[in-house]
């Protein structure tokens, strides 16, 4: 079983071949291929449950007999990777793409704890959104155990409103050292609910980077090929983190070549 804090995202099988479910995301490292939804412990990044995004008719069963009749197809992407968690007091974290307080609601119902940024259209109070608040500060609005966020911070690209939902937080602002251009160093108050989910939501990103040098991307014209060596690229990985939890010293790289898997590079 898990740990409680989980993070939701999605990632991309590297392929360029034809397949009619294929998707093409800029963002990501590898921007045309198989999009995965993973769900991923944030401490270890040991992918726990995917699905894969394939044609619209698949797509709508995700969260049967769940109860969720209600929630968009983004929204039951999370109820299915956390089908086998519900009831059990995990806290979850995702981006605006998933989150709502339709979700919020659904998931506290089934006792799980949700933290997300969100569009302002999704849930967030407009007695909230009209609050004029300067850089860097933050302003709340609570219903019952939900607590919504807009922080608005300055960066060197310019001034950026962050709107989050969150079910475990408080309606608090935490210290934070910031580095400033020049070395200098600034102490900005930070909502307690945004550094919860900037130290938590990156566990796809840190699973897809730890992975990237290891993968035997072999040229194939078959998608499932593809995807197989890649799912059983990241079988190796959990059974490593497994076996540090455990007691092991061995790194990554040290651990393949023990099990006899050789990395794609070297």
């Amino acid at each position: 079983m898990p740990r409680q804090r989980l993070s939701i995202d999605e990632t991309l099988v590297l392929y360029k071949g034809r397949v009619a479910f294929k998707q093409y995301i800029p963002s990501k490292r590898s921007k045309y291929g198989i999009k995965l939804y993973c769900l991923c412990e944030t401490e270890s990044s040991y992918l726990w449950n995917f699905v894969i995004h394939t044609s619209p008719e698949v797509n709508q069963q995700f969260g049967e007999r769940l109860g969720c009749q209600g929630l968009s197809m983004s929204e039951r992407v999370v109820a299915e990777l956390c089908r086998g968690l519900l009831h059990l007091g995990h806290h979850v974290f995702t981006d605006s793409w998933f989150t709502s307080r339709r979700l919020a609601d659904w998931m506290l119902q089934h006792d799980t704890l949700l933290t997300g940024t969100v569009r302002k259209d999704r849930g967030i109070p407009a007695d909230l959104q009209a609050v004029n608040i300067h850089p860097t500060s933050s302003a709340f609005a609570c219903s019952g155990d939900l607590l919504a966020c807009k922080f608005v911070d300055r960066k060197q690209s310019g001034t950026k409103t962050l709107y989050l939902l969150d079910t475990a937080g408080k309606a608090e602002c935490i210290q934070v050292q910031r580095n400033r251009r020049g070395g200098a160093m600034q102490v900005v108050q930070k909502p307690a609910s945004v550094l919860a989910y900037s130290s938590s939501m990156g566990g796809i990103d840190h699973l897809d980077a730890s992975m990237h040098p290891y993968l035997a991307n072999r040229k194939s014209m078959r998608w499932f090929h593809k995807l197989g060596f890649h799912l059983l690229a990241i079988l190796v990985r959990n059974s490593w983190v497994i076996y540090r939890q455990s007691g092991g010293t061995k790194t990554f790289l040290q651990f393949l070549r023990k099990s006899g898997h050789p990395p794609a590079h070297g």
